[in-house]
């Protein structure tokens, strides 16, 4: 999946956020990509937009993101100086989210209280869109459950 194409589907916003930004004496900065038409990273002298809900950027290997988020992780050079490098999820996506890991969950037959994480991918959809898809559900007791599987799940 092309992550500079879900970002606009769902107008999600990436950004980097330095570790400085977090700082009260310190001018805020952050840096943001701008994808609505070519895409390039700006410096934008705010508070960093920070949310509860966002792709952690991190997760995806360096090599294999499209160039302008590559563009965007070297803003801050170190690591360990960053404090965010993520997709910042707008309420509609985190509304399908929410709406996605309610089904798979229904499926299984467990309590949401029972649920350690979700994991979910994003998949084309019909109409050249996207949308999300619950993988595995683990609960705290270390079952692993792929709701997309037949029945109630495959077990692991």
């Amino acid at each position: 999946m092309d992550l500079l194409e879900i970002a606009r589907f769902f107008s999600e916003e990436l950004v980097l956020v330095p570790r400085t930004a977090l700082d009260a004496a310190a001018a805020p900065r952050y840096y943001r990509l701008e994808t609505s038409g070519s895409p390039r990273v700006e410096t934008v002298t705010s508070a960093p937009p920070l949310r509860a809900q966002y792709r952690d950027l991190f997760d995806y290997e360096y090599a294999r993101l499209p160039a302008p988020l590559r563009d965007l992780r070297r803003s801050v050079p170190a690591r360990e100086d960053v404090f965010l490098f993520a997709s910042l999820l707008s309420p509609t996506e985190w509304a399908l989210v929410i709406a996605r890991r309610e089904e798979a969950l229904a499926r299984t037959g467990r309590d949401l209280s029972s649920v350690r994480k979700f994991v979910l991918r994003c998949v084309r959809g019909p109409g050249g869109g996207f949308d999300m898809q619950v993988v595995e559900i683990v609960f705290s007791d270390g079952t692993r459950v792929r709701p997309g599987e037949t029945g109630q799940g495959a077990r692991q």
